[in-house]
Protein backbone atom coordinates (compact mmCIF):
# COMPACT_ATOMS: atom_id res chain seq x y z
CA UNK A 1 0.00 0.00 0.00
CA UNK A 2 0.75 3.72 0.23
CA UNK A 3 3.18 5.63 2.26
CA UNK A 4 7.10 5.96 2.01
CA UNK A 5 10.25 4.12 1.82
CA UNK A 6 13.47 5.42 3.39
CA UNK A 7 16.85 3.74 2.02
CA UNK A 8 20.53 4.55 3.28
CA UNK A 9 23.17 3.20 0.70
CA UNK A 10 27.11 3.35 0.99
CA UNK A 11 28.59 5.28 -1.94
CA UNK A 12 29.78 1.78 -2.77
CA UNK A 13 26.07 1.07 -3.31
CA UNK A 14 25.42 -1.24 -0.29
CA UNK A 15 22.45 -1.18 1.44
CA UNK A 16 22.89 0.23 5.28
CA UNK A 17 19.50 0.20 6.11
CA UNK A 18 15.37 0.50 5.34
CA UNK A 19 12.50 1.97 6.93
CA UNK A 20 8.84 1.98 5.56
CA UNK A 21 6.47 4.54 6.72
CA UNK A 22 2.86 4.59 5.91
CA UNK A 23 2.88 8.20 6.11
CA UNK A 24 4.14 10.36 2.72
CA UNK A 25 7.52 11.59 3.47
CA UNK A 26 8.13 15.02 2.18
CA UNK A 27 11.37 16.28 3.57
CA UNK A 28 14.74 14.61 5.06
CA UNK A 29 17.55 15.94 6.74
CA UNK A 30 20.56 14.32 8.31
CA UNK A 31 23.45 15.47 10.89
CA UNK A 32 26.79 15.32 10.25
CA UNK A 33 28.83 14.90 13.16
CA UNK A 34 32.68 13.27 13.63
CA UNK A 35 32.03 9.38 14.18
CA UNK A 36 32.80 8.43 18.22
CA UNK A 37 32.15 11.57 19.34
CA UNK A 38 28.31 11.95 18.38
CA UNK A 39 25.46 9.59 17.38
CA UNK A 40 24.22 10.79 13.71
CA UNK A 41 20.96 10.65 12.89
CA UNK A 42 17.93 10.87 9.65
CA UNK A 43 15.02 12.51 10.27
CA UNK A 44 12.12 12.85 7.69
CA UNK A 45 9.20 15.48 7.90
CA UNK A 46 6.17 13.30 6.95
CA UNK A 47 2.78 15.00 5.44
CA UNK A 48 1.00 15.01 8.59
CA UNK A 49 3.34 17.20 10.07
CA UNK A 50 5.33 14.85 12.51
CA UNK A 51 9.22 14.85 11.84
CA UNK A 52 10.89 11.13 12.59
Amino acid sequence: GGGSDLRLWTVNGDLIGHVHCREIICSVAFSNQPEGVSVNVIAGGLENGIVR
